[in-house]
């Protein structure tokens, strides 16, 4: 027993007999995997590695704060020229609009530290760094970012402001954050040429999406409504074109609510016939109504338009 045992861990006789390292294999194949895993993982790229910040989805549930009501109004014209040049009458005039519209998430002094700036990401803009500036810190540069706003950052449009209300904060906060950056004079004319601030602005009145939707959902609303009512009435009529009515249309709703939406041009037996001839389907009719005789398309017209007044 005890020389069986000898024999067994005798490693003199390995070289002997090397058949007996053959157990040993499976160590050999291991080691040399983690070796070669070792030197393929070192030398893997930054993308390999995942190094890359991954794009995140931003929330869609996030409350989003509508348009306000606005009404149309005209902006007065500004010499750019003038305005775009700081002076202490524009900074002292910017104070005050800063106060009101751009302190809350600017803070006071710029730094990005307004009452709302803990709920926004990212940070709202801190005036005195110098980096990072979405359009440039040149006069034209911040006058584009108050008219289209800064959508990826939060920043909403002030093109309600006056132009030269504009104008003075873009001074205030230029003189706030010791801003050297000037506007060359064709930057000046390039600005007043796209935003035609030298003849003044008409700007739209809008209202909140929210209303509009509604609106548009009550106005829907209505129509509806009213082809139903014709639908079920012309259900009800006894008038002898009841039935050619009915073996030609093919959708009875479309055909009634394409006549309701446009019934002041469809109401001309011209324009029926035109509309008819071009696109039967299209106008809700079977394709067989080509077929009919101007007689036969006239009665059926007479029988939609005594429906439909």
């Amino acid at each position: 027993m005890n020389n069986n045992i000898k024999v067994e861990i005798d490693w003199k006789d390995l070289f002997k007999r090397p058949e007996k390292l053959f157990g040993y294999s499976y160590i050999y194949f291991l080691v040399f995997i983690v070796i070669v895993g070792y030197i393929y993982i070192s030398n893997l790229t930054p993308l390999g590695k995942n190094a890359v910040k991954p794009f995140v989805i931003v929330d869609s549930s996030v409350f989003v704060e509508d348009i306000p009501f606005q009404s149309g109004r005209f902006l007065p014209s500004v010499d750019v020229m003038k305005v775009g040049v700081a002076n202490s009458e524009l900074i002292a005039k910017g104070k005050p609009l800063y106060t009101t519209h751009c302190a809350s998430c600017h803070g006071e002094n710029g730094l990005g530290d307004g009452p709302s700036s803990g709920l926004m990401n990212p940070k709202p803009r801190n005036f005195l760094n110098e980096s990072g500036w979405k359009k440039g810190q040149k006069v034209s540069d911040m006058y584009v970012t108050l008219e289209d706003g800064l959508a990826q950052t939060g920043m909403p449009s002030f093109n309600y402001l006056a132009p030269e209300d504009r104008f003075a904060i873009i001074h205030y906060v230029r003189s706030l954050a010791n801003i050297k950056v000037t506007d060359k004079i064709e930057d000046l004319k390039m600005l007043d040429a796209t935003y035609n601030l030298s003849a003044g602005v008409n700007v739209p009145g809008q209202m909140p999406v929210k209303k509009a939707i509604d609106l548009l959902v009550l106005e829907n609303k209505a129509r509806i409504n009213r082809t139903n009512d014709i639908l079920n009435q012309i259900n009800r009529s006894t008038n002898k074109n009841f039935h050619l009515f009915k073996n030609l249309a093919m959708d009875e709703r479309k055909i009634i609510t394409i006549f309701n939406y446009n019934f002041e041009q469809l109401r001309q037996y011209s324009n029926f016939k035109l509309n008819i001839k071009n696109d039967p389907v299209g106008m809700g009719f079977k394709p067989n109504i080509l077929r009919m005789s101007d007689l036969e398309l006239s009665e059926l017209h007479k029988f939609l338009v005594s429906n439909l007044e």
